[in-house]
């Protein structure tokens, strides 16, 4: 589409006309199509935008949806635009971090800024085409808080911003009839830019998935993203935006939500075994995020362990007894719970956990939990104690998530701890917020693994291999849920053998004067 047509385009008759015709169909007879709307009067310019643009909206269909048939479009734009649920996870991260200013450096049609200014972020977004900054203008019309500017992103003034994105063109220049470009180059902007940017201010950067690693720079977060099983992106987050431990990640995207493998580095190659009956491939994320190591092991465990017991069964050295059955089953339920446990952190991570929040004092929260895994203690030989210090801090919190933490915190504490060893939490108040401890007597951790810890499937002791070990991603969950909350999760120990406290921050809100103060035994007296 050139500077011509698009000016017929958005002429009040072109815009009608474009609203007017049926949904396209590419088994139409477009000939017929031409014929009718030009004895109609309209001129040979316009019923060739209009028809282009009938296409490719119903082409668009598949990355925005309804939001489709409402926008303009041209072909490279298109092409290049990213799909605006992987663009509201783009902009869920500025607002995570909360960074209410951006600049949208190489907007294309503008799919990304739509995102942020759904999602309440000032956005200004600025392309050096002409024809494409105008159509980005359009489909940003509806957002008062976004504003489109021709522009060369290299020289564009960022005074007054917070942060910015950047999806550098990676197709020839023009709107139609490009081709991808394969040296990064010759992207515009340039990745010296870009990455010279980063260490002026936060900054997310979306390219293509089969970006050479080796160009990838040692302080950001790449984050690979398949959508139904198609790798379609590789983001790479720096500064505030990039999350901390974090900076090799597969996010899978499908209909049943979102689910994601992340580590603090490529993980380690696992030996290549025989050729078996089957051959799993993994997603093209994980592939590309180099996780497949990750993956092969913590799934293998469990895994084997089930195909052991099973070809024990056929071979009739184990009876297809209850006591079998039980064996499979808490072998399939180990299974199951790594893979809950890993879709708890994904949503979480990503900021789309459900939460139900309400109002709750940490006494409740704190001697609820002990309640719980008192019986667990008891078989243990390990005592628990509770203690609320002064008048316990009041938070706003879904009470379900916070159980589900302090749960994990507390077997965490158990396994950790011999028998006849102690496990105290502490539920206090103090300047910064709302505080919840968990202090065990058991073995401790190194003060330089303290938040090594928090990694997916971090071993950095016995006790974490033991078949009681759960899934190995229990404080990462416990992490993740926390920072849902706004909160904090921090672990300290003097070293092996001295013991380790967990101690969670939350933001305390006013309490109600018209609520009780809690009993003595941290329950209400309502």
């Amino acid at each position: 589409m050139d500077r011509s047509e698009l000016v017929e385009l958005l002429s009040p008759e072109g815009l009608r006309l474009l609203d007017s015709l049926p949904p396209y169909e590419p088994t139409a007879d477009v000939v017929r199509m031409v014929s009718d709307l030009r004895k109609a009067g309209h001129a040979p310019g316009l019923v060739t935008a209009v028809l282009s643009q009938s296409r490719l909206r119903a082409r668009a269909v598949p990355k925005f949806g309804e939001f489709a048939g409402r926008m303009l479009f041209t072909e490279a734009g298109l092409e290049q635009a990213t799909r605006l649920r992987v663009a509201a996870l783009h902009a869920g991260r500025f607002v995570g971090a909360s960074l209410g200013r951006v600049v949208d450096l190489g907007c294309g049609i503008g799919g990304d800024a739509m995102a942020m200014a759904a999602m309440d972020i000032t956005v200004t977004a600025v392309d050096t085409d002409e024809v494409t900054a105008t159509v980005a203008s359009f489909n940003l019309a509806p957002f008062d808080n976004a504003q489109v500017e021709q522009g060369d992103a290299e020289t564009f003034d960022l005074s007054g911003f917070d942060a910015a994105w950047l999806d550098p063109a990676r197709r020839t220049a023009g709107h139609t009839n490009t081709s991808r470009l394969s040296r990064p180059e010759d992207y515009s902007p340039n990745l010296d830019f870009v990455f010279g940017l980063s260490e002026r201010m936060p900054i997310g950067v979306k390219l293509g998935p089969g970006h050479d690693r080796d160009l990838i720079p040692a302080g950001a977060e790449a984050q690979w993203v398949s959508v139904d099983g198609k790798l379609v992106e590789m983001g790479l987050w720096f500064g505030a935006l990039a999350r901390t431990g974090i900076r090799r990640s597969a996010l899978l995207l499908d209909k049943e939500g979102s689910h994601e493998l992340s580590a603090p580095a490529d993980s380690e190659d696992v030996e290549v075994g025989a050729l078996g009956d089957y051959v799993y491939e993994p997603d093209g994320a994980v592939i590309r995020a180099r996780l497949i190591g990750d993956l092969a092991h913590e799934l293998r465990t469990p895994l084997a362990s089930l195909e052991a017991t099973v070809e024990a069964v056929v071979d009739g050295v184990l009876p297809a007894d209850a006591v079998t059955m039980a064996t499979l089953h808490d072998q399939t339920t180990r299974l199951q719970h790594l893979v809950a446990d890993m879709a708890t952190v994904s949503r979480a991570e990503e900021r789309q956990l459900d939460l139900h929040p309400r109002r709750v004092d940490t006494a409740t929260l704190a001697t609820a939990a002990a309640a719980a895994a008192r019986a667990r203690y008891a078989a243990a030989g390990v005592r628990i104690d509770v203690d609320v210090v002064g008048r316990a801090p009041v938070v706003r919190v879904d009470p379900d998530r916070l159980a589900e933490v302090l749960a994990n915190l507390l077997d965490n504490a158990l396994r950790h701890t011999p028998r006849d060893g102690a496990v105290r939490m502490v539920a206090r108040g103090d300047p910064q917020g709302a505080v919840l401890e968990v202090s065990d007597t058991g073995e401790g951790f190194d003060p330089a693994d303290a938040e090594r810890i928090f990694e997916r499937f971090y071993r950095g002791d016995s006790s974490r291999t033991r078949t009681s070990a759960g899934s190995g991603i229990g404080l990462t969950v416990a992490r993740a849920i926390v920072e849902a909350h706004a909160g904090t999760l921090r672990a300290t120990s003097s070293g092996r053998g001295t013991g380790a406290t967990f101690r969670i921050r939350l933001p305390r809100v006013r309490r109600d004067l018209t609520s009780p103060p809690p009993r003595a035994d941290g329950t209400s007296t309502r």
